[in-house]
């Protein structure tokens, strides 16, 4: 997550992941900006599930109110 810059969404629900696996997912998130949504099996316990989804809130709150690209340079003319 922290090395591709490019992929900004990420499915993990077939996969297996523990609960453990969960929680370093969400430890990631505070360090990988571009993620914008990720997915976890359901199959973890409530309170790792919770803790992930706060950090994913507090992930995603950094990017609201933030635009695309600019208008770029004004033509002389």
């Amino acid at each position: 997550m922290k090395k591709n810059l490019n992929l900004g969404r990420y499915d993990f629900n077939h996969n297996f992941i523990t609960d453990v696996g969960v929680e370093r997912i969400a430890a990631i998130l505070e360090f990988a900006n571009h993620v914008y949504d990720v997915e976890v099996p359901i199959k973890i316990s409530k309170e790792v599930y919770d803790n992930f989804e706060e950090k994913k809130k507090q992930n995603n709150k950094s990017k609201k109110g933030k635009k695309g690209k600019g208008k770029g340079k004004k033509k002389k003319g």
